[in-house]
């Protein structure tokens, strides 16, 4: 299960906390959330300090946007497989 909050710090910008696990199913609620922000232009923080697992199909969509994206908190299992 994953537990997604949206904060809009202003017009440009929004944070997204995720907590619990992505796996297929919560994906999609993601993919969802991030694509809207991106979408209108604004600047995405993705907060990942309670991600506890994440799935390979959650890795990869994660690697696809990283340019996008400021990561905040980077979980350590993650930290190799997303950062460069």
């Amino acid at each position: 299960m994953i537990y997604i909050q949206e904060i809009l710090e202003d017009g440009n910008e929004a944070t997204i906390r995720l907590d619990g696990r992505v796996d297929r199913k919560s994906l999609a609620s993601l993919k969802e959330v991030c694509d809207q922000h991106l979408g209108r232009d604004r600047r995405v923080r993705l907060q990942l300090t309670g991600l506890n697992h994440i799935c390979k199909e959650g890795r990869y969509y994660l690697r696809e946007i990283q340019d996008r994206v400021t990561f905040v908190d980077l979980p350590h299992f993650l930290k190799l497989e997303i950062e460069d």
